[in-house]
């Protein structure tokens, strides 16, 4: 029987910290890491996401242990 397959959604949050790490991997002359990174994404991670949507822990289950969060 196949897995079904979920569509997996990239939040602006997603895309606002691969700009940072890309940002941060050039200004370290290493964009080829960056490179390396987008394939393991698209090749890896969304593919298992799209399979297996309920792997690793809930986000929202993590207690707030910043200062700024607590304060929310």
């Amino acid at each position: 029987m196949p897995i079904k397959q979920h569509a997996v959604k990239v939040t602006s949050n997603f895309e606002r910290n691969l700009d940072d790490i890309e940002r941060f991997l050039e200004e370290n002359e290493a964009t080829s890491a960056f490179d390396l990174l987008l394939d393991e994404l698209a090749d890896t991670l969304v593919p298992n996401l799209e399979s297996f949507p309920k792997m690793g822990r809930p986000f929202l289950d993590r207690p707030a242990l910043s200062v700024e969060a607590m304060s929310r």
